[in-house]
């Protein structure tokens, strides 16, 4: 009867707490929500009570029992928690039963009561005394025996400080309070077997009532709600899928639905056909993932940027909302409103209970944490985001500290294995292991953004468009490096004259060319302009090396002149068009230092820390998936420009002409400097590469994030003529070395 009271006391504490936590909308039946959540934070509540009054009674005052004591702190604690908790709410006019009367009341009732027993059953199926024996089923593998000895090394006796059962002074290292909160149950009077199996089933299936409502509130969809606690209990392997072909095909069905053998055709799939058989064995992960659950529905309620987006109506907003990404960026991290707290005491609540969590499901808590982290990322009130994970994290180091003695050795040990879990240690073998044991979740996935509908599916990619480009910069630079900068700024002459001709002359030129043939056209001309104010491209560093030019020339420039984009773009436009072209500069700046200026800067602080190891292995890995991004970027931007394509008219055409013909001239110029300054051909070479090429593709993702379309027209038209001028210039380069060695002869 004690642990009962125990138990209830615990509830009733934690219930009362709960209905201050506004995770589920008000015309639900919160009272299953409620239900749910005061299991979990009375459990999480109650048992670290129970075990903090019970430690200090048994180290610090050396009494006998001191269980006794942490089990009546906890339980009257509970209880005054509850009062007060409750009365604040009748007060307010809140009601202790919160019950949408009807029929769906009903059908939940009947559903949940169903998936208890359910679980119950399934928990003592494999977990259960037979008279005087215990017994245990082989689920996974097999554990039971730590679990069992750890809880009766709290209700037989007083493990305080709390050690290894099985290795009597060892420190424990391993979450062990699920285990504690069974043994002052079965210390209280109630059997070892229903003690486990009750809190176990509790848990589980409070997740589960939590899992319902939260797909059920992102769906609108009851359906939603029953499928995906139904879906929990079967694993997304393909690996089912291949043994319920092989039971429709055979008619064995008996081996299917009993099957304990190997499934899959990827390491480390034999845990069995059913999701389900990892909580039956490992029963502090449900408990641990319905604490989460909790802190992630209220979060969940911070994405909210798209409601903000749609509601939007101003014209520079339309403009913007047409590629997503930009739209997405300003709202997330630029606007004030994106860092302001809108609920710092519940966050710092939540940052309690996770915390809280970490002796009782570690695992759990880094989830949630990156979980949280992703959220916060499209989330306005990002310092809600750090107050929970602030105070999760420095919760959890105390109680490392405390728990794991440090003298004893190391508590911790981390290394790195790429797909440790995978048969090949490679990216695409990692890959490949993870859609294989995934299965129809990335499937689901797919669907969802194929068939939904409306513009949250467009910003989806479109936000990607700035976090690809920035990739595609990182794997540029990664071949960069200090040591390279502090050569060639030594002799900087070269650098320099090429940095003169990409970001005075050319620009120069192009505004002088817009306003002779278009001066009508404030767009075109701004197109022109950012043409060649952009960076020099990467690419441009292929054609270097192929005709044996200065590499560390070129490779300093690509990186000096990636990070002084977000300076030099912006002041440009703003000398050449800022006059009678609305733009902003300062807010252009920001977002070129994230697409740019960082990950060149990010790859080379790899490459110093790294001694070149980074330089050696990297490029050739990423190089594949950064002419991925280039693809993705150019098919995101065409989208804009395609309406120009296809209404070619003859000023486009001239427009054209245009820019190829001051492409060329960039080659042109960077040579003819070369010459007159008699620079050595190694250098020379650089010079002509460095001067021609642009970095187009940082164009195009400016141009469709602060302009109209048409701005972006000449920009993409530069991707027409820039390899083929590469290649000409190349050819004759080729030539003239011919020429000079069959004079030599």
């Amino acid at each position: 009867m004690s642990a009962v009271s125990f138990l209830f006391l615990a509830f009733l504490g934690g219930y009362g707490i709960a209905g201050n936590i506004k995770v589920i909308k008000e015309e639900e039946n919160k009272i299953w929500g409620r239900i749910a959540m005061g299991i979990g934070i009375g459990y999480l509540m109650s048992g670290w009570i129970a075990y903090i009054v019970s430690y200090f009674c048994k180290v610090v005052l050396k009494l006998e029992n001191p269980k006794m004591y942490g089990c009546g702190v906890a339980m009257a604690v509970m209880l005054l928690v509850f009062a007060v908790t409750t009365t604040k709410s009748l007060l307010q006019g809140g009601t202790l039963l919160e019950i949408e009367k009807g029929k769906r009341f009903l059908v939940e009732a009947l559903f949940f009561v169903l998936l208890f027993a359910f679980i119950y059953w399934t928990m003592h199926y494999v977990f259960f005394m037979d008279g005087s024996d215990l017994r245990s089923g082989f689920t996974t593998f097999g554990d039971f025996s730590p679990h069992t000895a750890m809880i009766r090394s709290f209700s037989f006796h007083n493990n305080f400080p709390t050690q290894y059962p099985h290795y009597g002074g060892v420190d424990v290292k391993y979450h062990f309070m699920f285990q504690f909160y069974a043994g002052i149950l079965e210390y209280l009077g109630m059997r070892i077997d229903i003690a486990f199996n009750l809190i176990s089933a509790a848990s589980l299936w409070a997740f589960l009532v939590m899992l319902y409502f939260f797909a059920k509130q992102l769906t609108g969809y009851v359906s939603a709600g029953v499928i995906s606690v139904i879906m929990f209990f079967c694993r997304s392997s393909f690996a089912g899928l291949d043994k319920l072909v092989q039971a429709v095909v055979s008619g064995d069905w008996e081996s299917f639905w009993s099957n304990t053998e190997f499934i899959g055709y990827t390491a480390h799939e034999d845990w069995g056909l059913w999701n389900y058989n990892v909580f039956l064995n490992q029963r502090h992960l449900a408990f641990g993932l319905l604490i989460a659950i909790i802190v992630i529905m209220h979060f969940a309620n911070y994405l909210n940027l798209f409601d903000k987006i749609e509601k939007e109506k101003s014209e520079k907003f339309t403009e913007r909302i047409k590629t997503g990404a930009m739209a997405l960026w300003k709202n997330a991290f630029a606007a004030k409103e994106a860092w302001l707290p809108e609920n710092w005491k519940a966050a710092a609540v939540f940052g309690v209970m996770l915390g809280a969590l970490s002796f009782w499901n570690g695992a759990v808590v880094i989830a949630a944490l990156l979980i949280l982290f992703g959220f916060a990322v499209f989330s306005k009130h990002k310092l809600d985001y750090l107050i929970t994970a602030m105070i999760t994290v420095v919760l959890a180091v105390i109680q490392t500290r405390f728990f794991m003695d440090s003298s004893t050795g190391q508590s911790i040990n981390l290394r790195y294995f790429f797909g440790f879990l995978s048969d090949e240690l490679t990216l695409p073998g990692a890959i490949v292991y993870i859609l294989k044991l995934s299965g129809i979740f990335f499937v689901g996935i797919l669907a969802f953004i194929l068939l939904y509908k409306g513009k949250f599916k467009a910003m989806i990619f479109a936000f990607l468009l700035p976090v690809v480009f920035a990739f595609m910069t990182f794997t540029g630079a990664l071949k960069s490096s200090f040591k390279d900068i502090g050569a060639v700024l030594r002799k900087p002459l070269p650098l320099l004259l090429i940095l003169a001709v990409l970001h005075v002359v050319m620009p120069c030129a192009a505004w002088s060319v817009g306003e002779m043939f278009f001066a009508g056209n404030r767009e075109l001309i701004t197109g022109m302009v950012l043409e060649f104010s952009v960076p020099a491209a990467v690419v441009g560093m292929m054609w270097v090396s192929i005709y044996k030019g200065d590499s560390s020339i070129t490779l300093s420039l690509l990186v000096i002149d990636t990070v002084l984009a977000p300076l030099i773009i912006p002041l440009t436009l703003k000398i050449l068009v800022g006059a009678r072209v609305k733009m902003n500069p300062e807010e252009m700046m920001k977002d070129l230092v994230f697409m740019i200026a960082l990950p060149a800067l990010l790859a080379m602080c790899l490459n110093q820390f790294s001694c070149g190891k980074v330089k050696e292995k990297w490029p050739g890995k990423l190089a594949f998936w950064s002419k991925l991004c280039l693809i993705y970027c150019v098919i995101c931007n065409s989208s804009k420009v395609a309406p120009y394509v296809r209404h070619m008219n003859l000023q486009r055409v001239f427009v054209a002409v245009c820019i190829m013909i001051l492409a060329a001239a960039g080659y042109a110029i960077g040579w003819g400097i070369s010459v007159l300054l008699k620079q050595d051909e190694k250098t020379r070479i650089s010079m002509i590469y460095g001067s021609g090429m642009r970095n187009i593709s940082a164009g195009a993702v400016i141009a469709a994030a602060y302009f109209p379309g048409e701005v972006m027209f000449p920009v993409m038209i530069g991707t027409l003529f820039q390899q083929v001028l590469a290649a000409c210039y190349g050819s004759l380069i080729k030539r003239l070395r011919n020429r000079e060695k069959g004079c030599k002869k």
